[in-house]
């Protein structure tokens, strides 16, 4: 009986050592915003970037730590993103110093140096995020929920194993990653460009002496319509014998061109509308119209990070100007007073068009 009472005691005291020991120090963790970027590496190279850190000593005595980390994706699925692996005990040279009692939020240095001691063999990446070094979204989480866990463990050159004295299920945060927005689209002066990859005929009657307005959307995000702010180029070139996707190489001669608009509208001076515009014996040239959209002031460091679909590249629009008296080379005899009549008509107006190709090609489609 005594020997029974006296194994009791000891695993009494061995359990309430370790609940100790996994309860001496608290970490508090906390997003600085809810949607936070996707670049992986980011995570672990610098943290306080995302996250407020405040180390709490829950002892009367100083502990000596350093940290793990894990990001978890909770939704759309769940799927372990990054993680730290402490099986080799590899520890920085210097430990996180907590007075007892402490509160300690941490600064960003000290943020910095959490995990800057660990080589590739210490960490975990999902394979998925580096399978393609020519994608977009190499090294990108994708997006969606996730939950950010940290632990501490004891900083100890001499132990052997990984020593736990946290509770990793109460030092999360939860997080959003929401990067991807939409092309830009035309919507004006033509609103049907294009239907399963194929343009419908669309004309509109203009005045030669004002100018022409295109009008697109601007990137949205798929996750979060808050809109962004963005730059735009835009540029027109003659189509002649080319496919579309052709023409918008950057070695085909340029015809209109306008760099860092910050509104999502440009209008075509008369000047350019003139030169378009072919004559009643001929149609005119096509041409083809591209935007490209990216954001404003985004750099490595932005909280904000967006990817914008196909390079931030619009579908591209195709269009000619005619002038309305042009006919038909098929006419039947006895046309010709009609087509002098029209000639009579005024003169200040032209034909907006959207010609069909027979054969189209566009950025990310086939034909």
């Amino acid at each position: 009986m005594m020997l029974a009472a006296l194994f009791i005691i000891h695993c009494s005291l061995f359990i309430n050592s370790a609940m100790a020991q996994g309860d001496a120090v608290t970490i508090q963790v906390r997003p600085l915003q809810r949607v936070l970027p996707p670049q992986i590496g980011r995570y672990l190279a610098d943290p306080g970037r995302f996250f407020s850190i405040t180390l709490i000593n829950n002892t009367a005595e100083e502990q000596l730590v350093h940290i793990g980390a894990q990001v978890e994706q909770i939704t759309p699925d769940r799927l372990t993103w990054v993680s730290t692996d402490h099986k080799n005990n590899h520890i920085p040279r210097e430990p996180l110093v907590l007075a007892p009692r402490q509160h300690k939020t941490l600064n960003s240095i000290e943020a910095k140096n959490l995990f800057r001691h660990l080589t590739s063999d210490d960490y975990y990446i999902y394979e998925g995020a580096t399978a393609n070094p020519g994608d977009a979204s190499f090294g990108l989480l994708n997006e969606g929920d996730y939950e950010l866990f940290l632990t501490a463990y004891r900083w100890n050159p001499d132990l052997t194993s990984p020593v736990v004295v946290s509770d990793p299920r109460s030092s999360n945060a939860f997080f959003t990653v929401c990067y991807k927005a939409q092309a830009p689209t035309f919507t004006e002066p033509l609103q049907n460009i294009l239907i399963d990859g194929l343009t419908d005929l669309s004309v509109v009657k203009m005045d030669k002496n004002v100018p022409v307005k295109f009008t697109w959307t601007a990137p949205t995000l798929n996750c979060n319509p808050t809109l962004q702010s963005y730059y735009y180029d835009v540029r027109i070139v003659k189509l002649e014998s080319m496919t579309p996707d052709e023409a918008m190489e950057p070695t085909t001669i340029t015809f209109y061109e306008r760099r860092q608009l910050s509104v999502n509208t440009f209008t075509l001076e008369p000047a350019y509308v003139r030169q378009m515009i072919g004559d009643k014996e001929a149609e005119g040239p096509i041409f083809a119209l591209q935007v490209k959209a990216y954001p404003k002031n985004q750099t490595p460091e932005s909280l904000n990070y967006t990817l914008i679909e196909n390079e931030g590249k619009s579908p591209i629009l195709l269009f000619r100007l005619k002038d309305p008296n042009y006919k038909e080379e098929k006419k039947e005899k006895g046309e010709e007073g009609e087509d002098g009549e029209e000639e009579k008509q005024d003169s200040i107006l032209y034909v907006f068009e959207q010609p069909t190709l027979t054969h189209p090609t566009f950025a990310g489609m086939t034909g």
